[in-house]
């Protein structure tokens, strides 16, 4: 009985009245920032078939374990995707982002059907690709400190605060060092001014570092002086290199004076003045002056004065007759 059942078969599958397509292959979803779509390979290039995709709510076991369900009637069709020739099947619209679902497809080409082929459980709260996180840098020059602001490239209302970011930084070229976790902006005060700094921030999932998350790729900014610190500066570095070149100028000045003592000396001494009257008697104008005022003056009678020895005068007496 069953040797003619199989040649039955058989006849009918050379007559073309049974015959199966192949299943598609590669059956995967593809999911990022909560993006997915169900994709697969077909094993005909025929533009001609179609496929057909169905969906199943998996549900927990006793013991907390998703565990998928073996009734048929849990199997819901896709509208957007049946008997559609593209080779994907867009998800986001149809299935929500928190319950865990097994897809499955099959190929139709006329009266021929394909065997169902199946995907891997997906959650998409759990498993789509998150990243990398929108990061942009304000520094703030008044304070010396910088603004890290943050945005998603997905609705972040499916996560609530279940999901934070973790701010990382750096000073150039050294190592990163975690800041903080935080749902929304953050400012860093731990930086010097003038330097160079990065920032690079991960996605956490209930406080654990989300393995299939992509980092932002790491931004940079040099923290930059205030323009009153700026001013201060400048003021102190003018008046610092005048008291310097002031400093030079004397030490210059000493340094030349006490080599050239002498000339110096020599040089700051004030000059030889004549008295006037001496001058005038030098240059010969005392005589003429003299000259002309005796010249003016009314004439004066000579007066001959004659000195007589007093011992030739006791003589003299002594030999005068009648002397006595």
């Amino acid at each position: 009985m069953f040797l003619k059942y199989l040649i039955g078969l058989l006849f009918l599958t050379r007559r073309g009245v049974l015959t199966l397509l192949s299943p598609p292959v590669n059956v995967t979803v593809k999911s990022v920032n909560l993006q997915s779509e169900l994709c697969w390979s077909p094993v005909t290039n025929d533009e001609n078939v179609e496929y057909t995709v169905q969906y199943r709510v998996n549900r927990k076991s006793s013991n907390g374990s998703s565990k998928e369900s073996s009734d048929h009637d849990d199997w819901l069709e896709i509208t957007e995707c049946e008997a559609t020739r593209a080779r994907r099947c867009n998800l986001t619209s149809v299935i929500d982002v928190f319950i865990n679902v097994t897809l499955r497809v099959r190929a139709r080409d006329g009266t021929r059907t394909s065997p169902w082929s199946q995907s891997s459980p997906f959650k998409a709260i759990d498993q789509t690709r998150l990243g990398p996180p929108i990061v942009k840098l304000w520094p703030i020059p008044e304070t010396g400190k910088l603004e890290v602001r943050m945005r998603d490239p997905f609705h972040r209302n499916d996560f609530t605060h279940d999901l934070k970011y973790r701010v990382y930084y750096k000073k150039e070229d050294s190592d990163w060092m975690m800041y903080e976790d935080t749902v929304s902006t953050v400012l860093i005060d731990k930086f010097e001014v003038g330097l160079n700094y990065c920032v690079k921030v991960h996605y956490i999932w209930r406080s654990k570092l989300r393995p299939n998350s992509v980092p932002s790729t790491p931004k940079c900014a040099i923290i930059s002086e205030s323009e009153t610190a700026r001013s201060i500066r400048i003021t102190w570095i003018t008046a610092s290199l005048i008291g310097l070149l002031i400093g030079v100028l004397l030490l210059v000045c000493i340094c030349t004076g006490t080599g050239n003592y002498d000339k110096l000396k020599q040089a700051l001494q004030a000059p030889l003045r004549i008295p006037e009257h001496l001058r005038e008697f030098l240059s010969g104008e005392e005589g003429s002056s003299t000259s002309n005022s005796s010249s003016n003056e009314e004439p004066i009678e000579r007066i001959s004065l004659v000195t007589i020895d007093k011992e030739v005068a006791e003589e003299e007496l002594s030999s005068t007759p009648g002397h006595t």
